[in-house]
């Protein structure tokens, strides 16, 4: 409190004495009145005003605090094919554009399967994106104002993807990745395994077994009806015709001869 307030409320306070005495009258009882209202009036606006400026600075300074302290991240949405990664990374990404941050959205060029310039869920859940062939492809078309990156399907870029994610996130941007875990053999698939355990926020979602019902964790690849070989290519893109999701016990992992003539047929897990 200043020293100077108190003389003057008891100053009021003697005034208000002397008229209520009747040693005081007229003009000045009237002047003398409204000078302890002004008064009182501010003493009462300077504690509120003292009060709320406490509070706002209180809130600025927690903002400002949770803005300095609010760092880059890395979300990594996998699982199966028919889990619905896609479209979970666009329902990240619709909200973010809602909380109106700049997003950019980025697709390997090789996965052509519903559009060449989308990402796009086989329940057909679309978002417009860039399609590159390489890491350093999306670092050089990353805008200056950007904060969220989002690549999907990030399963067929090389490992120097890693690195791009962990640059991002350390320069304060939001990273969303997603693509499948393992490959049709029920491996760790690409750059996903790092990735994975890199993340500060990881999603592992599951599809239906078509085959038994249950929650299924592995994708299926099939050629010409059949179970694909262990030892065909790896990377082959492909819709409902050639991929369909199984449980542990469901996926099958033929041996031998490739292209639809097996020798031996592996059932992973066992039935």
């Amino acid at each position: 409190m200043k020293p100077w307030i108190i003389p003057w409320l008891l100053f009021c306070v003697n005034l208000g004495i002397r008229m209520f005495n009747g040693q005081c009258f007229g003009r000045f009882q009237i002047r003398a009145l409204s000078e302890i209202t002004k008064i009182v009036y501010h003493l009462a606006l300077a504690r509120v005003w003292k009060q709320v400026g406490a509070e706002s600075e209180i809130i600025c300074i927690a903002s400002k605090g949770a803005f300095m302290q609010r760092g880059g991240s890395l979300e990594v949405v996998c699982g199966s094919m028919f889990s619905g990664k896609t479209e979970e990374l666009i329902r990240r990404i619709k909200r973010a554009q809602i909380a109106r941050q700049k997003v950019q959205v980025f697709k390997p060029a090789i996965d052509r399967r519903y559009s060449v310039e989308e990402v796009a869920s086989h329940d057909g859940v679309r978002a417009v994106a860039l399609p590159v062939n390489s890491a350093a492809e999306i670092a050089s078309n990353i805008a200056s104002d950007t904060t969220v990156i989002a690549i999907d399907e990030i399963q067929f870029f090389d490992a120097a993807v890693i690195g791009l994610c962990e640059q991002l996130a350390e320069a304060g941007m939001r990273v969303i990745v997603a693509g499948l875990d393992q490959d049709f053999r029920g491996e760790p698939f690409g750059p996903l395994p790092i990735l994975m355990a890199k993340a500060e926020e990881v999603t592992k979602l599951q599809a239906i077994c078509v085959v038994c019902g249950q929650a299924a964790s592995r994708t299926q690849r099939l050629i010409n009806g059949v179970p694909a070989s262990y030892d065909d290519p790896i990377i082959l893109v492909g819709a409902q015709e050639s991929y369909e999701a199984r449980c542990r016990r469901c996926h099958a992992v033929p041996r031998g001869a490739s292209n639809g003539h097996h020798a031996e047929v592996a059932v992973v897990g066992g039935r």
